[in-house]
C-alpha cells in the first residue's frame, strides 16, 4: 500500500511542486489552509504532514498543535 502525504501551504506553485515531486511514490493529498487541513487529517489519515509553518489563518504549528489536541491522527499521539 502507498502511504499517504498531506500537502500544507498557501502558496499554490510550492504545492505542486512538492506533489509532482512525490506523486510518484507517495499519494498526495493537498490543503491551501490550516483548517482545510484539518479536515483532510480527520478524513484521510496521512502518515506524513509537510506543513508551511506561515500561512493566514492556522500556521503549520498550530495545526500541528490541534491535531494532536483531538488526537484525530494515530501517528500525532
Amino acid at each position: 500500500m502507498t502511504e499517504k502525504i498531506l500537502i500544507v501551504d498557501d502558496d499554490a506553485d510550492v504545492r505542486a511542486v512538492l506533489a509532482a515531486t512525490l506523486r510518484p511514490i507517495f499519494r498526495i493529498v493537498e490543503a491551501a489552509d490550516g483548517a482545510t487541513a484539518l479536515d483532510l487529517i480527520a478524513h484521510e489519515q496521512p502518515r506524513l504532514l509537510l506543513l508551511d509553518v506561515s500561512m493566514p489563518g492556522l500556521g503549520g504549528l498550530e495545526v500541528l498543535r490541534k491535531a494532536r489536541a483531538r488526537a484525530i491522527h494515530p501517528c500525532l499521539s
